[in-house]
């Protein structure tokens, strides 16, 4: 049984394989930004979203924007993601 006094630290690691790539490994931890090639982030977000991982997804399209802030597929997907949420002042961003 989990008491208030326990803290429980998760950490989440995905491996995403993509053909003719070496594929793309992400261990997150609290505040950490996912790092590999754009195309690589774009997969690995386009997967975390087909398999209902938004905050996964949310933290690769992130990614994606920082280094080409006009991607229209991460601009999009981040606009499903926070629609999914019902955040919809976020999702009109998009």
């Amino acid at each position: 049984m989990l008491t208030a006094n326990l803290r429980v630290t998760i950490v989440l690691l995905t491996v995403t394989a993509l053909p003719g790539a070496r594929g793309l490994a992400w261990a997150q931890t609290a505040g950490e930004t996912p790092t590999g090639s754009i195309q690589e982030l774009y997969s690995a977000g386009s997967q975390a979203l087909n398999q209902g991982n938004l905050s996964a997804a949310e933290k690769y399209f992130q990614a994606v924007l920082a280094r080409q802030p006009q991607d229209p597929g991460s601009n999009a997907n981040l606009g499903v993601i926070y629609m999914r949420r019902q955040q919809w002042p976020a999702a009109l961003r998009y």
